[in-house]
């Protein structure tokens, strides 16, 4: 993605409406595919995407340029998918994980065709990455950025950044290669 030019910023931080639009369409996609990338539930996806755009116009204002619009952006897309974490894991817990029967039809492998099958099976062996894992694979092989914006986004070293996609993709592979599986699992 192409960061928005100086003065369409400025523009939506003083809050201009057509600029704002401009802006928060271009970061969208990116904040949906981050987050969906780290919460299962569509529902939390949309509440969590809607909180994140709404702490970015807030936060347009203060926006200093010190780094890529879309690397704040996702930054701030971080802090909130955290922020409910923290939440749901405060919570008192009455009864143990729900069966959602939403997230089971569309991972049904007998029920996709072949060709989705692999799609399925990547996106369940992504799911499975630990969070530090799967937020760098996200961010680098999905969102496009490069290490050093990914190292900005999570507040990582970009040399942490390489050690946790080098791990990501030898997990995936293992995840991903019947013949992995049966020499290391």
């Amino acid at each position: 993605m192409e960061d928005p030019d100086g003065r369409t910023l400025d523009a939506a931080g003083r809050g201009d409406a057509d600029a704002l639009t401009a802006v928060l369409e271009l970061v969208q996609p990116h904040v949906w595919r981050f987050i969906g990338s780290l919460e299962r539930s569509r529902e939390t996806v949309e509440d969590l995407a809607q909180e994140t755009l709404l702490r970015i116009v807030r936060g347009l204002p203060g926006f200093r340029g010190d780094s890529r619009f879309l690397t704040w952006s996702l930054s701030i897309a971080r802090n909130v998918v955290r922020d409910h974490q923290r939440a749901v894991a405060r919570r008192p817990r009455l009864v143990g994980p729900s069966h959602r029967p939403a997230d089971h039809d569309r991972h049904d492998a007998a029920v996709v065709d072949p060709d989705t099958s692999l799609i399925v099976d990547l996106e369940r062996a992504i799911g499975s990455l630990p969070e530090t894992l799967r937020e760098v694979f996200v961010l680098v092989e999905i969102s496009g950025l490069p290490y050093r914006d990914v190292a900005d986004v999570l507040a990582i070293a970009e040399g942490t950044v390489k050690s946790r996609m080098f791990h990501a993709r030898r997990e995936l592979i293992r995840l991903l290669d019947p013949g992995e599986r049966g020499r290391h699992g």
